[in-house]
């Protein structure tokens, strides 16, 4: 009977004095933030280095952002040139995410919720404007 007693003693003991699991602290960096907007309030830029003012929704503050070279445009999953995507944002109201790093409000990409048409999908004027996957 005692052996039983120091043996159930011994358990919770080692139970109660036993670390606990140690809780993952995981840093998260944010380096990209997104806006979802449309094609009714933004006003797309003719041409970059430039900045994009506009304000993404009636009760929001006005946005200003960056755009130079390295933006990139899309439509759907389809890397497009500036003019490609101001010519597909023409035809109509349509969703437009706008991608930037939040430390520089600089625009790395902007992506315009349609699909390219069949003919543009294969279409090329160079080898670097060839449309890549997103």
């Amino acid at each position: 009977m005692y052996r039983q007693f120091l043996l159930a003693t011994l358990t919770i003991a080692s139970i109660t004095l036993s670390p606990a699991p140690a809780i993952a602290q995981v840093a998260v960096n944010v380096t990209e933030a997104a806006i979802e907007s449309s094609t009714e309030i933004v006003n797309l830029p003719s041409s970059v280095p430039t900045t994009l003012d506009f304000t993404p929704c009636s009760t929001c503050s006005l946005v200003t952002l960056r755009l130079d070279d390295s933006s990139r445009f899309y439509v759907g999953r389809q890397q497009v040139t500036l003019a490609d995507l101001r010519r597909y944002a023409q035809r109509g109201p349509s969703g437009l995410d706008i991608f930037f790093r939040e430390n520089t409000r600089l625009v790395t990409r902007i992506i315009l919720r349609t699909e390219l048409d069949a003919a543009d999908a294969g279409r090329s004027k160079n080898p670097s404007d060839r449309p890549q996957k997103l």
